[in-house]
């Protein structure tokens, strides 16, 4: 167990299937369009496939379960860290700045090499906070600030 937290019971919240889980649509219209004009595949990460752990972060459970793969680091060479390691830019966006991004960022940094970390743009105008006053993630997104890495709008990254 990682004891980021204390044991929280949380709603159900986009489950799996249902429209939480999705993309908004103006988001995948432009997703597709991108697609279609470079070629390439957006590549989807879901999180939160197994039923008895809790996946704030798409990179790992908070509790991995061994005998369920999808709940543990992959560190292999088509797993996301390493894939992302490929990239020239990690846009990075999401919803609850405070837990999912949060997490899923700093397992990314935890195991990417700070030679890798200024590739992430965040993209500061796409997320916001579950509870308005979290200050551990406060202090992990100045940290990466003080390391090179890009806060911007989306409004303004791709211009």
């Amino acid at each position: 167990m990682r004891k980021r937290y204390s044991h929280n019971i949380w709603n159900p919240h986009c489950l799996i299937g249902s429209p939480g889980a999705t993309v908004v649509p103006e988001l995948f219209n432009s997703f597709l369009k991108w697609e279609s004009m470079y070629f390439g595949m957006v590549d989807y990460v879901t999180k939160g496939s197994n039923f008895w752990t809790e996946h704030f972060s798409a990179v790992q459970a908070e509790v991995p379960d061994p005998d369920d793969p999808s709940t543990m680091l992959d560190l292999s060479p088509n797993g996301l860290i390493q894939t992302l390691k490929k990239a020239d830019m990690i846009l990075l966006a999401g919803e609850a700045r405070d837990f999912c991004v949060y997490n899923t960022l700093k397992d990314i940094v935890d195991n990417f090499g700070e030679e890798n970390i200024q590739k992430f743009a965040i993209l500061e105008d796409c997320m916001s906070n579950v509870f308005p006053t979290t200050p551990i993630p406060d202090q992990f997104y100045e940290s990466l600030k003080q390391k090179g890495v890009l806060f911007v709008k989306s409004t303004e990254i791709l211009k």
